[in-house]
């Protein structure tokens, strides 16, 4: 996989250097003179390559392998940082990358929603052509918070939106959205009073767009914060500090130490709910601040307990005594 990671110098998507990429086939990318297929880079996975590498070492003793692989670590480790922490206060999010299945030439957010009956007001609808039946073809961040806020939809189809679900390696999650009709009526009788509309925005999802320093587009996140991502992030700073130390580089074993007990302290404080005793993400507000450290939005209790929620506990971040029963 490593072999594929994404360089500075690459051609479809320097952007994106210290990426490693989804999926690798023989069948390359069709930006890559290939014909598709299952090479995917939409999204990569949940970071844990530091890990997998540190179980080797533990049983081969090979500190070659590390001194190989630690530069490419740390390249995996940064991008997280530059390509999906929108509000810039490390905590990172899942999203997508900038794809011809996520936006047009020109940048532009694209997606697909589909009415039960009419549509919105033909002038909210400028951004939308028509497809067969009730469904449009959209483009433009603008028009999908539109929709969300306003449409009578049944079903809304954005490629960022299935992206993020692979990144996270759960796919089409509820956490993430995916929830259908039957689905959503099912919880709207039990926690709206049958009130679909309601219910319906317990479970929409927003994305942002991350861009660079001269505000072109790197990719997408999710407007919420990950528990488990960030989990996986803080162990793996723990383990590159190991790498690190193990090469004699002090400073670099050093800093990702720090950096990981200030990390392992924001995710017990923003993502841990007293009142069931478990994790869960985190939504971010429309008008996050940017660098500070305190925890906002709402934590997403009403989406159930998942398996993310047990992450934490995994990566030992949280001092068991502190636990509810």
């Amino acid at each position: 996989m490593f072999d594929y990671q994404i360089t500075s110098g690459d051609s479809v998507r320097p952007q994106d250097e210290g990426m490693v990429i989804d999926a690798i086939f023989y069948n390359k990318d069709k930006a890559r003179s290939g014909d598709g297929g299952n090479w995917n880079e939409r999204n990569t996975k949940p970071p844990l390559a530091s890990w997998a590498v540190w179980q080797v070492y533990k049983e081969s003793g090979d500190v070659n392998f590390i001194k190989e692989m630690y530069p490419k670590l740390v390249a995996y480790h940064q991008w997280w940082y530059r390509n999906r922490d929108h509000n810039k206060n490390g905590l990172v999010e899942y999203g997508a990358t900038k794809h011809s299945a996520h936006n047009n030439k020109q940048e532009q957010l694209t997606f697909s929603v589909q009415f039960e009956k009419k549509p919105l007001k033909k002038g909210l609808m400028s951004q939308c052509s028509k497809g067969q039946e009730n469904n449009f073809h959209c483009v433009g961040m603008n028009t999908y918070q539109t929709i969300l806020e306003f449409g009578n939809y049944t079903k809304l189809d954005i490629g960022v939106q299935h992206a993020t679900g692979w990144e996270s390696g759960m796919d089409n999650a509820a956490r993430f959205g995916f929830i259908n009709q039957q689905q959503l009526q099912k919880y709207a009788d039990k926690r709206k009073q049958g009130d679909l509309e309601l219910a319906r925005k317990d479970w929409q999802v927003r994305f942002f767009k991350n861009v660079d320093a001269n505000n072109k587009l790197l990719g997408y996140s999710i407007d919420q914060e990950s528990v488990e991502l960030n989990s996986y992030l803080a162990l793996e700073k723990q383990l590159l500090a190991k790498m690190a130390k193990l090469l004699s580089y002090n400073s670099q074993a050093e800093k990702f130490e720090q950096a990981s007990q200030v990390l392992s302290k924001y995710i017990n404080r923003c993502f841990f709910d007293q009142n069931s005793g478990f994790y869960y993400d985190r939504k971010i507000p429309d008008k996050a601040e940017e660098n500070t450290d305190l925890c906002q939005g709402e934590l997403l209790t009403m989406r159930g307990r998942g398996p993310e929620g047990w992450s934490p506990l995994w990566a030992a971040l949280r001092p068991i005594n502190t636990l509810k029963k």
